[in-house]
């Protein structure tokens, strides 16, 4: 009786270890697509800042306002 009893809490507790590593598993997993999505945002504030940064000057009369024709 007592091999049985022993046998059943190792396996009581080899569940509850299992339990513990999915859940650490899973919130890994949602922390890793949070950081994705972040990641992704910057990525796209980049490129806008990037190109707006190559774009001429957005003023009434463009290219000739910035040489003093304006």
């Amino acid at each position: 009786m007592r091999v049985r009893r022993a046998s059943i809490q190792e396996a009581h507790r080899a569940a509850e270890r299992m339990i513990q590593a999915e859940t650490e598993r899973d919130t890994i997993r949602k922390e890793a697509a949070t950081a994705r999505e972040e990641g992704a945002r910057l990525r796209g504030q980049v490129e806008v800042l990037q190109t707006s940064s190559r774009r001429p000057y957005a003023c009434p009369g463009g290219a000739s306002r910035r040489r003093g024709r304006g």
